[in-house]
């Protein structure tokens, strides 16, 4: 049976996040700020960089998919799993990223992945 991880809700560099980790406003208005997609830390901004960092126990079969919210915001998460479950996490990740790209998006869409085909 495939088990699905979701860490996509843990993405502290924007203001939306880290206005709705204040109380500030809910995770609603937090989806629908207008600077949500505004980064506030990333590679090349400031000489040291600070990693975010998620823990899973992987079992044989375990598969990974590492995506933009660009794609799992504009997928159902069905969607997502049944794709990775059926082809080889290569040929997931570009067939999601295409079908993202089919639908109307405002945002980048990018994936990779890994583990046994």
């Amino acid at each position: 049976m495939p088990r699905f991880i979701n860490p996509s809700y843990s993405n502290p560099n924007t203001p939306g996040w880290r206005s709705w980790c204040a109380g500030v406003m809910t995770a609603a208005q937090s989806e629908g700020f207008s600077y949500r997609h505004v980064v506030t830390r990333a590679l090349g901004r400031d000489p040291t960089v600070q990693l975010d960092q998620v823990t899973a126990e992987l079992r044989p079969g375990d598969r990974l998919l590492l995506c933009s919210d660009g794609l799992y915001r504009v997928l159902r998460e069905q969607e997502i799993i049944d794709t990775v479950t059926r082809l080889a996490p290569e040929q997931a990740a570009r067939a999601l990223v295409d079908l993202a790209n089919q639908t109307v998006t405002d945002d980048n869409v990018s994936a990779v992945g890994k583990g046994e085909a």
